[in-house]
């Protein structure tokens, strides 16, 4: 099925929203100032926005040389884009009862949420997110993800039979079948972000149940965990920065990074735009260096978003430059009256 043959079945079904993109084209129903054409834009998501901003935040902070981390950094993830997928959900059409349950409104399922979060983007991010480097190296993981709610799959690894493993990775299983098909033929796109989106949702019940078994806890089960969790943890980056439309290419300075100040050059080592936005929140002085804190309460601070496609090529050294006492946080700005989200150093040392 191609992705426009998948729309249409989705339309049939109630679950696509009006503006859905259709090859990279922004159908009715989405705002329609220039930059301002993304379902996440509508005021009345912004508190929605904002708590899937603070989970991300939450995720990039995980301490990474505690073990386990990444599952922590995973579980964020995932909270994030379920709110996400729920705030989206909000703009569709409501489905309708289910035949036999009329007084039950009827409800789409989570993995059609978060497909349809995938739907939204555009095709190109589509084909950017099949082919990322993370989601061939999940598709390609071995030994194949078992789904952990599964029949049968209560007791440890080590004891499970070869028909309880054969159904407990059926998920991983059509999703590397589906994946492999994609990568030689670059199509079957809709097919294939749909599996890609069940499988990762079988990550995710997974690290809810943990490690627990009736007959204690599993360690295999936990290493298997954490090994898929490396995996799926940079497909989670992507799947967010894809959606929020590539906060990863932006940086929201208010300070010494900003064009005409002395640190500029830090930034303009990669080639790109400057834009005159604000930020909300609190600028104060830190040892005489200018410090942002995030508040929705706050005052309107002037700042100036630099846009480049070399950025994530340069943050480890930006973080380097800035230091401990500044964290890089996702965080909303905006320009001539249209929000978006950037990358934006705030303060998080002491005295503030």
């Amino acid at each position: 099925m191609d992705i426009l043959s998948a729309i249409r079945a989705h339309v049939v079904r109630g679950w696509v929203n009006p503006g859905l993109r259709v090859d990279g084209r922004v159908g009715v129903g989405i705002l329609g100032a220039v930059g301002g054409d993304h379902w996440w834009q509508s005021p009345s998501l912004r508190d929605g926005l904002l708590v899937a901003l603070d989970l991300i935040n939450d995720a990039r902070a995980a301490p990474r040389r505690r073990p386990g981390w990444e599952l922590a950094a995973c579980a964020d993830y995932f909270r994030a884009l379920n709110q996400l997928a729920n705030c989206l959900d909000g703009t569709m059409p409501p489905l309708p009862p289910h035949p036999d349950r009329p007084n039950v409104p009827g409800r789409r399922t989570e993995s059609i949420k978060h497909q349809n979060l995938l739907l939204e983007m555009t095709a190109a991010d589509q084909r950017g997110l099949l082919g990322h480097p993370a989601v061939a190296a999940f598709a390609r993981f071995e030994p194949l993800v078992l789904d952990h709610g599964s029949p049968g799959m209560s007791q440890r690894i080590a004891d499970l039979t070869e028909p309880v493993v054969q159904g407990a990775s059926r998920q991983h299983r059509e999703f590397r079948v589906s994946w492999l098909r994609w990568e030689e033929r670059k199509s079957g796109t809709a097919q294939t972000l749909n599996k890609l989106i069940r499988a990762v949702l079988v990550v995710r019940n997974n690290i809810q149940h943990g490690e627990k078994t009736p007959s204690g806890p599993d360690v295999q089960r936990r290493e298997r965990n954490q090994a898929v969790g490396r995996v799926v943890l940079p497909i989670l980056e992507a799947i967010v920065d894809a959606v929020l439309v590539r906060p990863s290419h932006r940086l929201a300075a208010y300070g010494t990074l900003r064009p005409a100040q002395p640190n500029q050059d830090e930034v303009s080592v990669a080639a790109g735009d400057w834009t005159e936005i604000t930020l909300t929140g609190w600028l104060r002085n830190q040892s005489s260096f200018p410090a942002f804190e995030a508040d929705v309460s706050g005052q309107r601070v002037p700042a100036a978003l630099f846009t480049s496609a070399g950025l994530p090529m340069i943050w480890p050294r930006l973080d380097d430059f800035e230091g401990r006492n500044y964290e890089r946080r996702l965080g909303l700005y905006e320009c001539e009256g249209i929000v978006g989200v950037a990358n934006v150093y705030e303060w998080v040392g002491e005295n503030w």
